[in-house]
């Protein structure tokens, strides 16, 4: 349901204020500066309605989250699910909707946890037209499949888990890569016969956004960093060049090209190397978060790092500046770790115990100032 903005003449609406007059009416609507505190507020009520009326109006392509698609994979490869990687041929043709969509299972809907016995769980991760079928059920899954041919004309791919990288699956193991993705990037920038190097970034880099020339064509570093940033799905060493590099793109200069080629380097070196999921003995979920205490030049705020593991296997892993300056080491080592509980490990203490019958043990990992402990 579209939100409706309250009209001119809705009683819901707050007297006017008694200095808000036509005139600081006539000199918003010229661009002049806006005097009176009560225009200001009616103004803002009139723009934040206008946005909530606009963000309705957009459509957005059904994508999951990767740190979801690597832990429907951990949980897979921990119950020796079967997976299969499908893909809908001519998806455009069937842009037209008639049926109802849930965000969430109706009412009439019971919540199965798939550990019960007799009933069939099956889980389906989709990313536009292509997506991931898994689930206790073979049969099932074969009937699920049987009726998207039906539909849609689907087809199945042995190598792949979505367009830009590729898996390899064993009995009990599961391996990731993007070796293809990675020299389409080397070869599109011309740095196939470069000398490799042993590391993406130099040890305390500090790049500015003034110093060195601009660079002519801006647009092939953007393009370049836009490509690196799906190479963080797969390498986890990556994640901090990008997360400084994507600092400079609206207007980069020589010292961030010279940065960004030190990274394609360094792919060089090993374009293969992925993830490799073994099957876990335990759904043990571990956390380890850390801080660099005001490390940006700029504003001087802090930078939060984590990474998490299901049963010992990756499943996320980021590098943020923090939002607001920290004003000690002990503040940003405590922001860094209330971001990590409160986004990351609380999704995943939700909705894992959903995918699988074993509860999940949680273990906070230490940060620089704290030592490693097990929450019941």
């Amino acid at each position: 349901m579209a939100y409706r903005p309250a009209s001119a003449n809705s009683s819901e609406e707050s007297p006017p204020h008694p200095d808000s007059t036509s005139e600081a009416a006539e000199d918003t609507e010229q661009g002049g500066p806006i005097e009176r505190c009560g225009t200001r507020r009616a103004l803002l009520r009139r723009v934040t309605s206008e946005l909530k009326v606009s963000t309705f109006t957009k459509t957005f392509a059904l994508v999951a989250k990767m740190v979801t698609v690597r832990v429907v994979l951990t949980v897979a490869l921990y119950n020796n699910w079967d997976f299969f990687k499908l893909d809908v041929n001519n998806a455009f043709l069937h842009g037209d909707l008639e049926e109802k969509v849930y965000m969430r299972p109706p009412p009439v809907i019971n919540n199965v946890a798939p550990g019960q016995e007799n009933e069939t769980f099956l889980a389906v991760l989709l990313y536009v037209d292509d997506f991931i079928l898994t689930g206790n059920n073979v049969q099932q899954c074969a009937s699920f499949k049987n009726y998207l041919d039906k539909c849609f004309r689907i087809r199945l791919w042995e190598t792949e888990v979505f367009p830009w990288y590729r898996s390899s699956r064993t009995a009990d193991s599961l391996f990731l890569c993007q070796r293809k993705y990675t020299l389409d990037i080397l070869e599109e920038t011309g740095m196939t016969g470069t000398r490799p190097a042993a590391f993406p970034m130099e040890q305390h880099l500090r790049l500015s956004p003034d110093n060195g020339a601009e660079l002519v064509d801006p647009s092939s570093y953007q393009r370049l960093m836009g490509r690196m940033l799906y190479l963080t799905i797969t390498r986890l060493e990556l994640s901090y060049p990008v997360h400084v590099l994507s600092q400079f793109m609206q207007c980069p200069r020589q010292p961030h090209w010279d940065a960004a080629i030190q990274v394609l380097r360094y792919l060089k070196q090993n374009p293969g190397r992925g993830l490799l999921f073994k099957r876990p003995s335990t759904l043990s979920l571990t956390a380890y978060c850390d801080s660099d205490w005001a490390t940006c030049s700029q504003s001087r705020r802090s930078v939060s790092g984590y990474f998490i593991s299901l049963g010992g296997r990756p499943i996320s892993w980021k590098t943020k500046r923090q939002i607001t300056v920290a004003r000690s080491l002990v503040e940003a080592e405590y922001r860094s770790m209330a971001s990590t509980t409160a986004t990351e490990l609380t999704f995943f203490s939700r909705h894992i115990p959903q995918l699988s019958d074993q509860s999940i043990v949680r273990q906070h990992g230490r940060t620089s100032h704290s030592g490693k402990s097990r929450v019941p």
